[in-house]
């Protein structure tokens, strides 16, 4: 793992309380992450995102310290994996890197790797928590359980050892042999968490294929109902406020002892004033993206995406960059986001909470802007806990002939990592496909029912009932709308709304976009739910036959 100066007692007890903080924030992230992908899907599936999200922690937690742990930061022979320290078996033996027991009583330094595994284990977490959203409404959670513990399990933890262990062959930590004489830098994450968590959520999107109704005849994106912007907006502001902790606590320790003195407070503020500066510009610079393109409104979401991306692209760059330089990585993230979400719905890729633009593209960036912006002090400060010092920045800073070593270490990184991931994620899931025989997605019946009903015992409201109209549109597209309404009411709704089209078929053009001809007010604004029984002879749509609507019971 990073080699650490020798700490004194006291020191060590104020460094194991930086450790804990830093990792209850990051574990907040597991709620922003929760919130975030229930505002954005049907309430049909409320249950079965709250269950993944909080499921992926307990797997990860299981995996991470039987043998994740291990694999990321024990001790190797030859630069890929780690060997020791599963189930942490070795801290609590004389001589092990922990040096934890003695004869006679507990050392102090015990307490902080312990920490550490705790602080370690929550972006492990995180790791296994991107693809979850990406992949959400259509994706068999017998399929989910060992996608994700091969995620978390073999993944994550050999990508980090790679990275951040002083063993790894591409880390920076190492004393001698790094890549291009300087390694891969990346500080909090943005290669080592992001890129790792975005390419599996982008391998499995493309393979699952997307929900059933997100794309229409001739590619038409069809925007299909979201359950609550409230908890959108709130999941992402839990998500930047864990964020400190991920990006801050990264530092590793608050006290360095005397010959380090304040170095360590110096880079966990100026950390934290990146990271704010980054996610503020990428939130602003979307809205302004959207606006020069255009867009008669400003979605609230696309915002919130903005800021993620800005915090991604920050977090391998945090400790080692300028200020200023934060505002350029946030407004070019922006833009980023903007371009590669754009870029997914084209090529039909359904990602359902824009987990690739932001995870993926958005941590390609941080790496590639760690690469260009990285000062030489900032550079000798973190990683060259010796004091030796190495002439080695960013490729845009110019620090004599080591410029481009950095941008070239960030670049093989990057492709290798991409690569293995893919590489491990598409096999496995066609091993699961082919051998195992678990199908990859649920059924069209049990997707359009949602997958409380099939999984989770049943709707998560269950004082309100959903209609749900099908219907077939000029085009010939079948589509569906949705009504969210107090139990004992919906065939109610369901005549009176069935009535009201069909008098308004071709007496308006414009109305609500959702039924060409047709000026229906609010009718874009119904939530999905659950669906059960079925009724027909409700009158017809677009001069079509009878619709059928769908309730829930």
């Amino acid at each position: 793992m990073r080699r650490l100066a020798t700490l004194e007692s006291a020191e060590i007890d104020v460094n194991v309380f930086f450790l804990l903080w830093a990792t209850t924030l990051v574990f907040t992230m597991q709620g922003g992450f929760m919130l975030l992908e229930v505002g954005s899907v049907s309430i049909r599936n409320t249950k079965n995102i709250l269950f993944k999200n909080t499921f992926d922690v307990c797997i990860a937690a299981c995996c991470f310290y039987l043998w994740g742990y291990a694999f990321a930061y024990g001790d190797d022979a030859g630069s890929f994996i780690g060997t020791t320290e599963f189930a942490l078996s070795d801290v609590e033996h004389s001589g092990s890197f922990a040096g934890a027991i003695s004869n006679t009583a507990i050392r102090a330094d015990a307490a902080f790797y312990y920490a550490h595994f705790a602080f370690a284990l929550s972006f492990a977490a995180t790791a296994a928590t991107i693809m979850s959203g990406a992949v959400a409404e259509r994706m068999n959670f017998k399929a989910y359980i060992p996608l994700t513990v091969v995620t978390v399990s073999f993944v994550y933890p050999v990508v980090a050892h790679w990275v951040w262990s002083s063993n790894g062959w591409m880390s920076a930590f190492k004393e001698d042999d790094r890549l291009f004489g300087v390694g891969v830098l990346d500080f909090a994450g943005s290669l080592v968490v992001h890129v790792v968590g975005g390419t599996a959520a982008l391998v499995a999107c493309w393979y699952i294929g997307p929900r059933s109704e997100r794309f229409g005849i001739g590619g038409k994106v069809n925007e299909l109902p979201m359950q609550s912007p409230v908890f959108q907006m709130f999941g992402t502001i839990l998500m930047w406020f864990g964020w400190y902790g991920f990006n801050s606590g990264s530092v590793g320790v608050y006290v360095r002892g005397d010959q380090f003195d304040g170095v360590s407070r110096y880079i966990v503020a100026r950390t934290a004033v990146c990271t704010t500066i980054a996610a503020s510009f990428g939130g602003l610079s979307v809205v302004a993206f959207d606006l020069a393109r255009d867009r008669k409104q400003i979605s609230p979401l696309r915002m919130s995406n903005g800021i993620l991306t800005g915090l991604v692209s920050i977090s391998g760059s945090c400790a080692l960059i300028h200020p200023a330089f934060a505002v350029l990585i946030g407004i070019v993230a922006g833009i980023i986001y903007s371009l590669s979400s754009s870029l997914m719905l084209r090529r039909r890729i359904d990602d359902v909470v824009d987990a690739v633009p932001i995870h993926l593209f958005g941590g390609m960036w941080g790496v590639i802007a760690t690469a260009l912006f990285t000062k030489e002090n900032f550079y000798n400060l973190v990683y060259n806990a010796s004091g030796e010092e190495r002439s080695y920045c960013g490729a845009f800073i110019g620090c004599g002939k080591n410029g481009g070593n950095v941008l070239g270490a960030a670049l093989v990184g990057l492709f290798v990592v991409v690569c293995f991931t893919v590489a491990i994620i598409y096999s496995f899931i066609v091993f699961m496909e082919k051998v195992m025989k678990i199908p990859l997605r649920v059924g069209a019946i049990i997707e359009s029912h949602g997958l409380d009903h099939s999984t989770h015992f049943g709707r998560a409201y269950t004082e309100l009932q959903t209609t749900i109209f099908q219907y077939t549109t000029k085009s010939g597209e079948r589509a569906s709308m949705e009504m969210r309404v107090r139990a004992g009411d919906a065939a109610k709704f369901a005549l009176a709304l069935s009535e009201v089209m069909d008098a308004e078929v071709g007496t308006k053009e414009g109305g609500s976009g959702k039924f060409p001809g047709l000026a229906l007010s609010g009718s874009s604004g119904f939530e999905l739910g659950e669906s059960g029984g079925v009724k027909k002879g409700f009158g017809s749509l677009l001069g079509n036959p009878a619709s059928t609507i769908r309730e829930s019971g």
